[in-house]
């Protein structure tokens, strides 16, 4: 199975673009990108996994898991069928896998935009196919060129309208110059007033009976004057609708109709071209926003996952200098080599249960005896000392205090283990070192004159140093 990435736009669009004289490019739109409320809480999800297992000491898989979240969604991004629009000085070209279509602005007949897509028919076009034919998803009713499911589709209906929508205000007012209707499906603008196919019939109104109308988007909303029994003569709603060149069918309404105060046809063209302005800079000013919240994000993500990717290839300072996870036989990357007959090696102690004084601070293991063997930092360390014990019930000494205490001592059997810190390996075999019976706490609180039911013996310094002594001086 192969993979195709597409990075800039195909060639075969360029190709198209150039056969049909389009012009320099303006603007590409890509497929809709993933919304953060799906990218956000799966790269958390991915992120505190990968954190886990690393602070574990797994960090090759850890870094595995944040190479393949970023490799998903790039494949996401960038692989599989092309969706582009792209814009051009003289028109555009859209392509859906290997399916192209191109429209030459001046072969536009009619354009409709939605909340969320936009669809133009030419009255001619360019339509490339070659394999299957899956063109239903990019050609729709009457041949419409689609135009859905990109980013920035706010920007893309701004360009297509600065184009289309004065070329179709001049249609239209030729046609009524020519005694002719001006079509905008589904109305038609008459010098009797106006007609909409509503789907279930044809219907009218006079100018006279116009109260008022506007549009919104791709919207045409027109209010008329109906007799109401009660209230009498009343204005409500008598058509609201998607209308092909909503802007220009607006304006050329306005410029149409004869009642005293609606503007000339120059007057009319002139706010077509307001109306425009008007949206390029709203949607700049969106866009401005939508770029800066993108550079947010993108920075907040890059800080998750470079920060998450960095904390897990560290270790929890719990023991020692952080080396637990080498106890387990995992690697260290960032320990010092360890190489056999080039001694003192920098050793670390990480303890287990009961352990020792110290245990957990590498300091205070080694006394100043032992000066050479304590790693000036965590990255000097080439050995791991790792010490487990296992409590038993045997009884091996007693503890005196005073007020006459005397709390049994039991044995602790511990065993010390040796690896090369940075690649994990066994160095030194398990060593089994039984506790000190010499090594009762000072002191002990007491209650109603009772003290603890027992103690277990810890391993004394000498007794660990002397058992990795001959490993840490070779």
């Amino acid at each position: 199975m192969s993979v195709t990435f597409t990075v800039g736009v195909p060639p075969a669009v360029t190709a198209l673009a150039q056969q049909r004289e389009l012009g320099a490019r303006k603007a590409v739109f890509w497929r809709r990108a993933t919304r953060a409320l799906i990218l956000w809480p799966l790269t958390l999800v991915v992120m505190a996994v990968a954190i886990t297992i690393g602070l574990l000491g797994w960090h090759l898989p850890a870094l595995v898991l944040v190479a393949a979240l970023l490799v998903g969604i790039g494949l996401w991004r960038y692989s599989g069928t092309p969706e582009c629009v792209v814009v051009y000085e003289h028109g555009l070209v859209c392509c859906l896998g290997r399916q192209r279509r191109s429209v030459r602005w001046d072969e536009a007949h009619y354009s409709w935009r939605g909340a969320a897509d936009m669809a133009i028919l030419p009255q001619e076009d360019a339509l490339e196919e070659t394999g299957l034919a899956d063109a239903p998803d990019l050609t729709g009713t009457d041949g419409r060129i689609m135009l859905r499911r990109v980013s920035g589709m706010d920007r893309l209906q701004q360009l297509v309208d600065a184009e289309l929508q004065l070329r179709a205000f001049d249609r239209g007012r030729a046609q009524l110059e020519a005694g002719e209707q001006a079509d905008y499906p589904p109305l038609a603008i008459t010098a009797a007033g106006i007609f909409a196919n509503t789907g279930k019939g044809t219907v009218n109104a006079r100018w006279a009976a116009l109260h008022s109308y506007g549009h919104v988007g791709g919207v045409v909303v027109i209010n008329a004057f109906f007799k109401d029994a009660a209230k009498g003569r009343i204005a409500k709603e008598w058509f609201r609708g998607l209308v092909a060149d909503a802007t220009a069918a607006h304006r050329v309404i306005a410029a149409t109709n004869p009642n005293q105060g609606t503007p000339q046809a120059e007057e009319a063209a002139d706010l077509v071209a307001d109306d425009i302005m008007a949206e390029a800079a709203e949607v700049q000013q969106r866009s401005r926003q939508r770029h800066r919240w993108a550079v947010l994000q993108g920075a907040a993500f890059a800080a998750v996952v470079l920060g998450g990717a960095a904390i897990s290839t560290i270790h929890l300072p719990e023991h020692g200098l952080g080396y637990s996870a080498v106890c387990g036989g995992h690697p260290a990357s960032r320990a010092a080599s360890y190489n056999p007959g080039n001694g003192p090696h920098p050793i670390d102690f990480e303890g287990g249960s009961g352990g020792f004084a110290g245990v957990s601070d590498n300091a205070g293991v080694l006394d100043d005896e032992y000066g050479q063997w304590i790693p000036a930092n965590a990255a000097d360390v080439q050995l791991v000392a790792c010490v487990t014990g296992v409590k038993t019930d045997a009884t091996i000494g007693n503890c005196d205090y005073e007020g006459g205490v005397d709390v049994p001592l039991k044995n602790e059997q511990y065993t010390l283990t040796v690896y090369a810190a940075q690649t994990g390996t066994q160095v030194l075999s398990p060593k089994e070192i039984d506790g000190d019976p010499s090594t009762c706490p000072d002191s002990i609180e007491t209650d109603n004159g009772s003290g603890p039911s027992s103690f277990h013996a810890k391993l004394t310094l000498s007794d660990v140093e002397s058992a990795v002594q001959a490993l840490v001086n070779n």
